[in-house]
């Protein structure tokens, strides 16, 4: 994916390495490459992006991003245990009739 000034592959480890040490200087914390890409899914679909734009920012098929890409975190857990509860025990829309007379 990189390549350094004699056009040869970089390697992984190094490249982590690299951005860690910029991350740390810019005060940052050291997390990895691999590591902000679980972030950024996850936090994309916690805000309702749907899985197929998730997946797409990010230059996967939704499988792969399904797979390996997401958590849940207990505040969506939560929302859905609330959406759930809301669904169950409110009362079911009242549907108001009319009836046309045909004179």
């Amino acid at each position: 994916m990189f390549i350094g000034r004699t056009g040869q592959p970089l390697r992984p480890d190094n490249i982590t390495s690299r951005f860690n040490q910029l991350a740390t200087a810019a005060g940052c914390r050291p997390i990895g490459p691999h590591q902000i890409r679980h972030l950024i899914a996850s936090t994309m679909l916690d805000t309702g992006y749907g899985i197929h734009e998730t997946a797409e920012r990010l230059g996967h098929d939704p499988a792969t991003l399904m797979r390996y890409y997401t958590r849940i975190n207990a505040n969506r857990r939560h929302q859905a245990t609330q959406h759930l509860a809301h669904l169950l025990t409110e009362p079911p829309p009242t549907a108001t009739t009319s009836r046309v007379r045909l004179d």
